[in-house]
């Protein structure tokens, strides 16, 4: 935290009006903590971080701050977005999590530099489509609201790499999602989804997708073309079944589908050959494919709480597993491989 007697007059005028706002009279002694400035080499407030003030406006002499390109004001008590923040043209970081907000004025759109916007943990209900005007946006938090569709002005944010979604009540996502094709993070998990669009396979770039807590019961075959895609997250859906086409997810490292209906795997889940995590634990399988053996990088596999009464002896041989979880099952006889994994130094729960 920089010494706020080193601070320019102007920014020292702004900690003065915002101490002055702090709820409870508690003045300095309860923003010293959060209140912080960061200056570029010529002095000029370039970071402003008021983060769990209480905040409930803020005040008008922070237009003065003409150079501020990062404003975090996360965890305040603000019920609208307040207009002397629209008026700080030179923002590309602008962090609202946490707050109160029931809608995004339009003039949000003068934000022409903005890249990275965090709405996260309000009340909105929409999203205006003044939003599409940010083309620069790189980074889009919207988890936690109260979003019922994927707002339009989303397609048009054509460089955006990181879109969360998660926590609403979307039902659906449309196809045009697809034409966010710079996208690397995807997350829509908490909402009420029971597909996913075809075109989420055109999505190149795309790193991680996260849709955990929705009511998936099928997943799309082009899933498979997401060459990239290093973690994906399908906890707790209505899975039976995987598509033969998630063996194509040849980056794929960590794969998380706890709490599914799945009854059985596909052989092409041995062609996962970066596949680290593996994770099946409360499912239906009654068995395993002798193809999991092939997962020659897989360190942790969690069966817990299956229906598995045998386990395929190539599994026993799998080089770098660290931890394998076999609790609430049913098998009889323990496979007499097991010994040979926990003398190799892997973590064997049964």
């Amino acid at each position: 935290m920089r010494d706020h007697d080193e601070l320019p007059p102007d920014a020292r005028r702004v900690l003065a009006d915002l101490e002055a706002l702090v709820p409870g009279g508690h003045g300095q002694a309860a923003t010293a903590a959060q209140i912080d400035f960061a200056l570029d080499p010529g002095g000029a407030v370039v970071e402003l971080s008021a983060r769990e003030c209480g905040l409930g406006t803020l005040p008008e002499s922070l237009a003065a701050l003409t150079s501020l390109r990062h404003l975090d004001l996360d965890h305040n008590a603000l019920s609208a977005v307040p207009p002397v923040v629209l008026r700080l043209t030179a923002l590309t970081t602008l962090r609202l999590y946490d707050n109160r907000l029931a809608g995004v004025p339009d003039e949000l759109a003068r934000l022409s530099a903005l890249r990275d916007l965090s709405l996260g943990r309000n009340a909105l209900f929409t999203i205006p489509d003044c939003v599409a005007s940010l083309r620069g946006l790189v980074s889009l938090n919207l988890a936690e609201n109260r979003l019922t569709s994927m707002p339009a002005a989303l397609f048009a944010l054509r460089d955006l790499a990181m879109l969360d979604l998660g926590h609403n009540a979307l039902s659906s996502v449309p196809e045009s999602l697809g034409e966010l094709g710079a996208l690397e993070l995807l997350y829509v998990s908490d909402n009420r989804l029971e597909t996913l669009p075809a075109s989420v396979g055109a999505l190149s770039r795309l790193a991680l997708l996260g849709a955990a807590d929705n009511r998936l019961r099928v997943l799309p075959t082009s899933l498979g073309a997401l060459s990239g895609l290093v973690e994906l997250r399908l906890q707790r859906n209505e899975l039976t079944e995987l598509p033969a086409a998630i063996g194509s997810l040849a980056s794929l490292r960590e794969l998380y589908l706890e709490a599914n209906g799945l009854t059985t795997l596909p052989e092409t889940i041995g062609d996962l050959v970066q596949l680290r995590v593996l994770d099946l634990r409360t499912n239906r399988l009654a068995s395993i494919p002798d193809a999991v053996g092939r997962l020659e990088r897989l360190r942790v596999l969690d069966l817990r709480a299956n229906r598995l009464r045998a386990l395929p002896s190539p599994l026993g041989a799998l080089p770098a597993l660290e931890k394998l979880d076999l609790r609430w099952n049913v098998l009889r006889p323990e496979p007499p491989w097991l010994g040979g994994l926990a003398d190799r130094g892997c973590t064997v729960y049964v």
